[in-house]
């Protein structure tokens, strides 16, 4: 009998210990994000190219990396911030420029604190771009009809990150050039 409460203590330990690892290292590695669908791919005249965001009132200021999707995934940087050259370009008269990153301290961590009115600043080639915060949503990973263009959202940008328990949802910040 107690040889047995041994080994089941023995194995649930190592159960806990292997399942702690492993969120450890997703946290700080993680894979990346898959979604159902991806926003179709468009070629766009030049209005400038993305080279880094600011959110002065979170202290964000990261530099940006440009990638398309490929079957569905998202490349991501560890090193700042992925502008997805699948949307549109920042500044043209019409689409959604997609931004994402890692919500890791040192990147888009401490987003979950931006608030509605607060500013965004997109730093392009030759010049910059500031943009006023519409909305905040968290939704499921895969809804990702909240990255798809709408009609009258004209020069908007989306900032899409990870959040909640393990990264289960995802949350989408909207902002309007103003």
């Amino acid at each position: 009998m107690k040889l047995r409460l041994w080994v089941t203590s023995a194995l649930l330990s190592l159960v806990c210990f292997t399942s702690a690892g492993f969120l450890i290292y997703e946290r700080f590695y993680p894979l990346s994000p898959v979604f159902a669908a991806a926003p179709s791919e468009k070629s766009a005249a030049s209005a400038g190219v993305p080279v880094n965001l600011k959110i002065s009132a979170l202290g964000i200021d990261l530099p940006v990396v440009a990638a398309r999707s490929v079957s569905g995934r998202f490349p991501t940087t560890r090193e700042g911030i992925t502008y997805l050259k699948d949307s549109s370009l920042p500044g043209e008269p019409a689409g959604v420029a997609v931004f994402y990153g890692h919500n890791w301290p040192r990147l888009l961590g401490n987003l979950k604190e931006i608030q509605v009115g607060q500013t965004i600043t997109l730093g392009l080639q030759d010049s910059e771009i500031t943009y006023r915060v519409d909305s905040i949503v968290v939704v499921s990973p895969s809804e990702v009809s909240v990255l798809s263009p709408v009609p009258d959202w004209a020069g908007r940008l989306i900032l899409y990150t990870c959040s909640g328990f393990l990264d289960s949802r995802r949350l989408v910040v909207t902002a309007t050039a103003i």
